[in-house]
């Protein structure tokens, strides 16, 4: 049996684990503190309030939605996280090259441009039984005058 070490549940040195972020700071205890008691908008005490001040607590309501909280609170850690010059970015397994997507872009241009060029013998609309190509004998012509 091979023994996975701990290391990789870790998370990299330097880096404070991300509940710093979101509990720890006064900002963090104030922004959490607030949520409940905004959610409470809804609530009877808010329809004797004058309207300006009730559509201001509908909209702060909205920016204290738990999971905005937990974006905004954890925005410094994961500034940190990806910037951290300590951290290597490994590529992902099975993840394409940006030369193969490049690649696969001009390939599918040039055959876009074939298949939108009606004298290419590639295109689609090359073919004789095709009334709109002007090869054809038959073609009609839509826009006469």
């Amino acid at each position: 049996m091979v023994d996975i070490p701990d290391e990789m549940n870790e998370p990299p040195v330097g880096l404070p684990p991300i509940s710093a972020y979101i509990w720890s700071p006064w900002y963090a205890k104030l922004y959490w503190s607030l949520t409940p008691s905004l959610w409470l908008v809804g609530s009877d005490w808010v329809q004797g309030l004058p309207e300006a001040v009730a559509k201001a607590l509908a909209i702060a309501a909205i920016f204290t939605a738990p999971p905005i909280v937990f974006l905004v609170l954890a925005f410094g850690w994961l500034e940190k996280f990806i910037h951290d010059p300590n951290r290597v970015w490994a590529p992902m397994a099975g993840h394409r090259a940006d030369r193969y997507f490049w690649d696969e872009y001009n390939r599918r241009r040039e055959e876009t441009a074939i298949i939108m060029n009606r004298y290419d013998p590639r295109s689609p609309n090359y073919y004789m039984n095709d009334v709109s190509n002007p090869l054809n004998p038959h073609h009609q012509h839509f826009f006469k005058r």
